[in-house]
């Protein structure tokens, strides 16, 4: 029978890449989750995960665990094409569901997560780790104090240089649904409808490296938002991402434009405020990383569980960085500018 207090018992399911920062903020929520188990097909992975947690139980199908009366709620930590079937799935086995982004890979799949998140009595949580982040948190803080005034346009940066191995299911468009953008751009995308409100159009146009992607690698875009109110300016996004850039450090840049100011972020550790009457430093607390944002994503999903509340990236919030994902590759394929929202 599922718990209605915690700690919640958890099973992850998906032991790849970013499933040991979602390890690392189990291990250090004690309180709100205990780890029971552990699924993936490569058995040694799941060990290898399992092992901080003491002796949970591992297995190779997900369905074992979504059947598991004994567990409350599930990581889905997957390739991209089998968030919409397992999420789905957890759903109606009645099971509070944290689903690593995005939401799916097609807009009919995002539609029926929607759907059925909406029809369950589990708390529903896509992990957009990036709103936790103390930087993000700290400038979304000054936005909101209407600090820099009314929001007319956000910038974001994002360059990585990930190493697939030649048979990785992100080098598969079909597994993947896309590269760099439905990769990792799709947080910044995210970002993007957070800041601004509601999407209008979309512009886009990208670069492929087949030796890295046989996606796009590197990608520009383009998101024109409606005025959130009578009065205030319509608002642009624009975000430039590379999947391809040798020796370059871990970069993400993120500055929001106001009527009365700016705030930004480059790194992550220092937050910048500047306005007609002030300049002001914001600096990271003493050892707070990009992964202590998993931490705390999951850390609010286990509160939204118990105190049964939506969480901030719920299904219809990620169905609509999800819409703007897919006009941006639509956009790619057209040379034109997309308009939302799109017909499914």
């Amino acid at each position: 029978m599922r718990r209605t207090t915690p700690p919640f018992r958890v099973g992850i399911i998906g032991c790849g890449g970013i499933s040991h920062a979602h390890a690392f903020g189990f291990g250090n929520l004690p309180s709100l989750f205990e780890v029971r188990t552990v699924c993936d097909s490569n058995q040694e992975a799941a060990r290898r995960l399992a092992e901080p947690f003491g002796a949970p139980r591992i297995c190779g199908d997900w369905r074992e665990v979504i059947g598991d009366p004994e567990i409350d709620a599930v990581d889905i930590l997957l390739p991209h094409h089998l968030h919409a079937l397992v999420g789905v799935s957890a759903l109606r086995a009645g099971k509070h569901v944290c689903l690593e982004k995005p939401l799916a890979i097609t807009l009919s799949e995002g539609i029926e997560l929607v759907h059925e998140a909406k029809a369950s009595n589990g708390v529903f949580m896509v992990a957009f780790n990036e709103r936790h982040r103390w930087s993000v948190r700290t400038i979304k803080r000054i936005v909101d104090e209407g600090r820099i005034g009314d929001v007319y346009m956000v910038r974001t940066d994002h360059n990585q240089n990930p190493r697939f191995a030649a048979d990785a299911w992100y080098r598969n468009a079909q597994l993947a649904g896309g590269g760099a953008l439905i990769g990792s751009g799709i947080h910044m995308l995210d970002l993007l409808q957070w800041f601004c409100g509601t999407a209008t159009s979309v512009f886009a146009t990208g670069v492929k490296l087949p030796e890295v992607l046989e996606t796009e690698t590197a990608a520009s875009v383009i998101v024109e938002f409606a005025p959130r109110k009578e009065g205030c300016p319509r608002c642009i996004g624009t975000l430039d991402i590379s999947w391809a850039a040798p020796n370059h450090p871990w970069y993400q840049f993120l500055v929001v434009y106001g009527t009365r100011g700016t705030v930004s972020t480059l790194r992550g550790d220092i937050v910048s405020l500047r306005t007609a009457g002030e300049q002001e430093e914001f600096r990271a607390p003493e050892g707070d990383t990009w992964t202590d944002s998993f931490r705390e994503e999951l850390r609010h999903w286990g509160e939204c569980i118990a105190q049964g509340a939506t969480p901030l990236t719920d299904a219809r919030e990620a169905f609509r960085s999800l819409e703007i994902c897919v006009a941006a590759y639509r956009s790619m394929e057209t040379g034109a500018s997309v308009r939302i929202p799109l017909p499914v």
